[in-house]
């Protein structure tokens, strides 16, 4: 579909010019692979599975398929909640008490 849209032409916005004829490959470079993620010594460390899950509490929680492989990072920020991190992003919260990812 985008192929034939990006070769097809007159496109009046572009003056003409189809979309392919005006692309431009990018100068920016982007790494093969992400550095692994660092977090704080206090965190629970775990690597995200292949589904994009985590163990917690013996319950698995889903975070995000483009995780798979990472390591996270999670501590308690509360009497019964964990903040979920990559690297310094939060991901999510989690409660104790449902096992729900939330965020």
């Amino acid at each position: 579909m985008y192929t034939l849209h990006n070769d097809e032409g007159p496109h009046q916005p572009l003056q003409g010019q189809t979309p392919a004829a005006r692309h431009q490959l990018s100068t920016r470079s982007y790494l093969e692979r992400l550095a692994p993620a660092v977090h704080p010594c206090h965190f629970v460390v775990k690597k995200v599975r292949k589904a994009g899950t985590i163990r917690c509490e013996h319950k698995t929680l889903l975070l995000a398929r483009p995780l798979r492989q990472h390591l996270v990072g999670s501590h308690k920020t509360g009497d019964r909640t964990w903040s979920i991190y990559f690297s310094h992003v939060l991901l999510a919260a989690v409660d104790e008490r449902d096992m729900i990812v939330r965020g």
